[in-house]
């Protein structure tokens, strides 16, 4: 949803002609190609991880859940901040070979939305604690003011800053739904 957010504002509120903007659409494109990798991978966990949290929660050991959901943020947050790392080191080659050298503006922001996904993910992760305790619509209401900052720091930010502006929006949202 963010990413489609994101594409509609760089198009109609960036102030460049559209040939331009859609220029930016690639940039912003070709810098999630891997970092939305992060993201599957909590996605992966989240749904592997979910059955072993209902099974303790609807046994009352709710201690125990929590004690799991830590566990796994921690080492989640360790994995992909490793592989985020690991990413900037090897993305100029990535761009340079792999693309060609045609995306040097996606390189300029995917240190940025390595963090957003990197974020996006944990914040996926976490929310196996909210159907368990079966709040999930504490989750709905978080991503629903996710997308309203989104929004509105796009409408701020992108006419200032560019692709870099949608990308520090996404972030920043990111980071509340967190």
């Amino acid at each position: 949803l963010f990413e489609i957010i994101d594409r509609y504002m760089i198009l109609h509120f960036s102030g460049s002609p559209v040939e331009a903007a859609l220029v930016d659409v690639g940039y912003y494109h070709s810098s999630r190609i891997v970092p939305v990798l992060f993201v599957t991978f909590s996605c992966m966990l989240a749904s592997v991880i979910l059955p072993h949290l209902s099974r303790d929660w609807e046994a009352g050991r709710r201690e125990l859940v929590s004690d799991r959901m830590n566990l796994s943020l921690k080492l989640c947050t360790l994995v992909l901040s490793a592989g985020a790392t690991a990413t900037v080191i090897i993305a100029p080659v990535l761009f340079v070979v792999g693309f060609g050298g045609k995306y040097a503006g996606g390189l300029a922001v995917m240190p940025w939305t390595l963090t957003y996904c990197v974020w996006f993910g944990l914040s996926f992760l976490a929310e196996m604690y909210l159907w368990c305790a079966e709040r999930a619509r504490l989750g709905s209401y978080a991503l629903a003011i996710g997308v309203v900052v989104n929004v509105t720091l796009n409408l701020l930010l992108l006419p200032w800053l560019g692709l870099l502006g949608a990308v520090l929006a996404t972030a920043a949202s990111k980071l509340l739904l967190l």
